[in-house]
């Protein structure tokens, strides 16, 4: 005996502040985003640089302790000088100096200024251009003491 899910992708393009533009919708299976929902013809844009995980609950206290791990899905290095982390409050933790190795990870140690909160709640990572380029969201049961939330992406 098996059982087997069936889950639904979705295409959730944000402006600036995080809310869904009129592009989100559904992608049904076998489908590419460009050609779902009428096929408007545009793609989304994969992120080259991802958040990853993140441990949102450190022992002991919080600030100056929590990390936020950016992946990279390419083939060349990325610079993230100028690029930002930003919490459910947008607190902004300004990124300088961190180089992300070409397919590689990297932690990003967060000062405090950007702070994840141990009840649920939202991280993104912002270019220099102030455009979102990846977010996550995690919830209460999520932030378990010492241990790092996972995000599918």
């Amino acid at each position: 005996m098996g059982l087997f899910f069936r889950f639904k992708t979705q295409w959730l393009p944000t402006d600036g502040n995080g809310n869904r533009t009129s592009a989100s919708r559904e992608i049904p299976p076998g489908v590419t985003p460009d050609t779902a929902g009428g096929g408007s013809g545009t793609h989304p844009v994969f992120p080259r640089v991802y958040i990853e995980r993140a441990l949102v609950n450190p022992a002991g206290e919080d600030p100056g302790k929590e990390i936020v791990v950016l992946g990279n899905t390419t083939t060349e290095p990325a610079d993230l000088t100028g690029w930002s982390i930003v919490d459910k409050n947008n607190n902004a933790e300004a990124l300088g100096g961190i180089h992300l190795p070409a397919g590689g990870s990297v932690q990003v140690l967060l000062s405090g200024t950007a702070q994840l909160s141990n009840k649920g709640g939202t991280i993104r990572l912002v270019n220099p251009a102030g455009e979102l380029i990846h977010a996550v969201s995690y919830g209460k049961e999520d932030a378990v003491e010492g241990r790092y939330v996972r995000f599918i992406t």
